[in-house]
């Protein structure tokens, strides 16, 4: 019996090496994709932004909510946030909103910790134990913020709590269908035991945490002790990073990003 080995044609070797590195490179952009955690996004902060003109907002709750949180409503379209969807937000009387891929509540929370695991995902532009009091409210609206589809969530709450008093500060959460998120605020009470301000991911370790005596950012350092409140026209923002999109051909197509 004769044997004998063979192999593939030069050039055949190399189209099947450049399959391999382009199936290597698909999975690296993968991961890519999914690493755009929190502590990822671009932080900008800035004054002179106006509150979202609220006409036609829905009240989600009303006055004398000091901890419950609201059923999730509907963003209206999918928000994305660490390379999931969202379609839900569950509104805090206490500064917060749980991301939700489901129109349930969130749980209570009034005790603020940046890295606690409850009520993950979660954006908070100035959480702390607050209440709606006796004139207060939590609203929603879906709108166009210059030119960009966004769903804005509304408090009008008491700075510092006081259930039996009248609300006296103003902050929005403005979300936007491409991922970024901003915070707005109009008059806000004048100080605060031990707020927090910012957002943590649905790995409780990924967040941004911000100190309002400097205005920066932290994605390292938690902040659970703000005692006072951002001015009236102050934003916050974060922005995701442009993840790479379109991988090009496995036969030879180079990889590209939008």
């Amino acid at each position: 019996m004769n044997s004998r080995t063979t192999s593939a044609p030069p050039g055949q070797r190399t189209r099947w090496w450049g399959k391999i590195a382009m199936l290597g490179a698909a999975f690296a952009l993968t991961g890519a994709m999914h690493a755009q955690t929190i502590n990822t996004y671009a932080y900008a902060t800035g004054t002179g932004a106006a509150l979202v003109d609220m006409t036609g907002a829905t009240t989600i709750g009303g006055t004398g909510n000091d901890d419950t949180p609201q059923t999730g409503v509907s963003l209206t379209f999918n928000f994305p946030y660490e390379g999931v969807n969202y379609t839900f937000g569950s509104i805090s009387p206490d500064g917060f909103v749980m991301l939700r891929t489901v129109n349930t509540a969130a749980a209570a929370q009034f005790s603020n910790a940046v890295t606690s695991a409850t009520n993950v995902p979660k954006i908070y532009p100035y959480w702390d134990d607050l209440a709606t009091g006796t004139t207060g409210n939590l609203r929603g609206l879906a709108t166009t913020v210059s030119g960009t589809p966004a769903y804005v969530f509304q408090w009008f709450v008491t700075i510092p709590r006081a259930t039996g008093g009248a609300a006296n500060s103003t902050m929005q959460a403005i979300l936007f269908n491409t991922g970024k998120i901003e915070f707005r605020y109009g008059t806000m009470g004048a100080s605060s035991a031990s707020a927090s301000v910012g957002c943590t991911g649905l790995t409780a370790t990924n967040f941004q945490s911000i100190t309002l005596t400097t205005n920066t950012a932290s994605t390292v350092t938690a902040n659970n002790t703000i005692t006072t409140t951002p001015a009236s026209g102050r934003f916050f923002s974060f922005t995701p990073p442009v993840p790479c999109t379109t991988l090009g051909s496995l036969a030879g197509g180079a990889a590209t990003s939008t």
